[in-house]
């Protein structure tokens, strides 16, 4: 949790900020990571790595190894050994209980799905801000920290019907979470398919999840996620992020401004390779 910050925009990206203290209070265990009046997100995230290293070594019964620093990454992924083989991401992340950055003024678009009640709820919660570096160009500018609402995501996928029983014992069931599932799925499939090219890098599982969370603002009501209607809702689903990756165009479900698909993102190619490899699944029934 961090007392009153004050973020500072880094170029006009809506999503990273620099981080400084509006008055910091002497002796704050802070303190030892700012770098010219500036929270550095490099020291911090060494630091936690470091911590989490030592930890580990004292866990007895299983065998649970490190993997290397990705650069730009804000996670440690632990890989865990036995039982069975599963890795393990830990974010570092600071918590701020003021309001929303302005750049998120006109995103969470909820109001005809789930209701302007709950999205000021939401709002009301506190954001996170996890140590992802902004790239320039091919490098990467080490201290700063990007926008993250996770948890925002969660409640919402939790919560995800119009009417307040969706999918509950005695509620009628909707399709939402498999569609997602399915989706991601579905990208997580190409990938194993295509090993080591390089042209499905770039895309990831949260790309899938804004795009399916853009459709259930599309369809807002229950009655167009009926549970038999699965196939056909998956089909939508697979047809918007089509869409978006034809027009290049991904919106950050909470920062409006960012385009997730933009070409200083993922290149064209690697959307185009995208685009035919579902294409193809999707003309023969998902092979």
């Amino acid at each position: 949790e961090v007392p009153r910050i004050q973020l500072e925009e880094y170029d006009n990206s809506s999503a990273h900020y620099f981080v400084k203290f509006k008055r910091n209070p002497k002796g704050s265990p802070l303190d030892q990571f700012l770098e010219g009046g500036i929270l550095s997100a490099s020291k911090m995230l060494s630091r936690f790595r470091k911590i989490i290293k030592e930890e580990i070594k004292n866990f007895e019964d299983t065998d649970v190894i490190m993997k290397r620093k990705k650069r730009g990454s804000p996670a440690v992924t632990l890989l865990i050994k036995k039982p069975r083989e599963i890795s393990v991401d830990i974010i570092l992340a600071l918590e701020s209980r003021s309001s929303w950055p302005a750049s998120t003024q006109k995103g969470l678009p909820i109001n005809n799905w789930l209701g302007a009640k709950v999205k000021s709820n939401l709002k009301r919660q506190p954001f996170y801000l996890v140590p992802k570096h902004a790239k320039e160009g091919s490098l990467f500018q080490e201290e700063t920290w990007r926008l993250s609402f996770s948890h925002i995501e969660k409640a919402i996928l939790k919560n995800h019907g119009q009417s307040k029983t969706c999918c509950e014992t005695d509620g009628v069931k909707c399709c939402r979470k498999e569609c997602l599932k399915l989706m991601k799925y579905l990208l997580e499939q190409l990938k194993k398919k295509f090993g080591n090219r390089r042209e499905l890098d770039k895309f990831c599982s949260y790309h899938v999840k804004t795009a399916f969370f853009h459709v259930c603002t599309q369809d807002p009501h229950d009655s167009q996620w009926h549970y038999k209607d699965l196939e056909l809702c998956f089909d939508n689903c697979v047809t918007y992020f089509l869409q978006c990756l034809k027009t290049e165009h991904l919106e950050h479900y909470f920062i409006p401004d960012v385009n997730l698909f933009s070409r200083d993102k993922i290149d064209k190619l690697s959307k185009e390779f995208l685009s035919k490899q579902i294409e193809y699944e999707k003309n023969n029934g998902f092979p």
